[in-house]
Formats: structure tokens, C-alpha cells, sequence
């Protein structure tokens, strides 16, 4: 099996959820879009590892994974959005985030360097998509409490942060890998 096959069905899987969380609030909707969701989030789990597991690791695959991801989340987030579930600011800083590293991945292969996959990227995916699964189940289970409201709340907020943390994390070391060499270097390369 191809995993980028795999990390290929989050494209539509992104669709089908955006449509089932925007399309009229039902609990059926609402539930389509959980099972959606679950599916997009293993997908995410089972590329790596099949790649791994069967020595399939790509260029591709490492291109395609992340951008399968944004897409996924963002349009999820673009959903709550429109749902009135949340901020516009949110999801600038979502989009944002993935702009910047996105920017500095490109930097990075066009040098020849490489700017790989950070934890704080993988954690970042967790914190988003347990924040986005719990959400969609608040608001079905309990669509108008305010208790249910303040907990989407404070599990977006707590994504954002973990964007934030990750968008930083990807910056130090794109200027760790991108950064020229010091003076001091060459001299002493030069010296050979």
C-alpha cells in the first residue's frame, strides 16, 4: 500500500467534513462529521507509519503529509468559523502558523537544507485535532450550554497556543538551518 494514498484521502475527507459541519447543524450532520473527522485523524496516524514500517518513505510524502494536514484542519477551523463556534482570530493564527513554516520549507529545499517534520508540529496536529473532534461532539451533545461552550472554548485556545508554540519552534530552527555560516568559519575553511 501507498501511504501517500493514505495522506491523499484527507483532501476529500476535509470536503465531506467542511460540508457535514456547515450544511444545516443537524445532530446527523453532526455525527458525519465526527466519523468523518476520526477518519481524517487516523489517516494522519497511518501514513507515517506505514511508510515507515515498509521503507516508503518519499520526498513526497513529506511534502504531501503536512500540506493534507493544513488542509484538513483549516478547512475545519473555516467551518467553525462560518458555525459561529469560532473567532476569526483564530483562524488567522491557524493559517498563519502553516504559512510561515510552509515558507520556510520551501526556503529550506531550495538551499538544499533540511527543515523536517519538528515535534511540536506533531503535537500541534494532536492539540488541533482533539480540539476540533471535542468540539463537534459538545456541540452535539449539548448545542446551546454555555458550559459545553466555554470548554470548545478553552480546547481552541489551548490549540492556538500550541500552534503559536509550534510556529515558533519551526522559525528558531529554520534560522538554525537556514542561517549563513559564521565569519569565522570560512577563515578557518579557507585557511585548509
Amino acid at each position: 500500500m501507498n501511504p501517500n494514498w493514505i495522506t491523499a484521502v484527507r483532501f476529500p475527507l476535509a470536503l465531506l467534513a467542511f460540508y457535514c459541519l456547515i450544511i444545516d447543524g443537524t445532530k446527523i450532520a453532526l455525527a458525519f462529521a465526527i466519523a468523518i473527522m476520526a477518519l481524517a485523524e487516523i489517516s494522519d496516524i497511518m501514513d507515517g507509519r506505514v511508510a515507515r514500517r515498509y521503507g516508503k518513505v518519499s520526498k513526497v510524502g513529506k511534502v504531501l503529509d503536512p500540506i493534507a494536514d493544513s488542509f484538513y484542519h483549516l478547512a475545519v477551523f473555516v467551518a467553525f468559523v462560518i458555525a459561529g463556534w469560532m473567532w476569526w482570530s483564530f483562524l488567522i493564527i491557524f493559517i498563519l502558523r502553516d504559512l510561515i513554516s510552509y515558507v520556510f520549507r520551501l526556503i529550506s529545499y531550495i538551499k538544499s537544507a533540511e527543515l523536517g517534520a519538528r515535534r511540536s508540529g506533531k503535537l500541534k496536529a494532536i492539540f488541533q485535532g482533539t480540539a476540533q473532534i471535542s468540539t463537534v461532539v459538545l456541540y452535539l451533545i449539548a448545542p446551546e450550554s454555555h458550559i459545553a461552550q466555554s470548554i470548545c472554548f478553552l480546547l481552541l485556545g489551548s490549540a492556538i497556543v500550541m500552534t503559536v508554540i509550534s510556529g515558533a519552534d519551526y522559525l528558531h530552527q529554520a534560522y538554525k538551518v537556514l542561517r549563513p555560516a559564521p565569519h569565522w568559519f570560512w577563515v578557518a575553511l579557507h585557511e585548509q
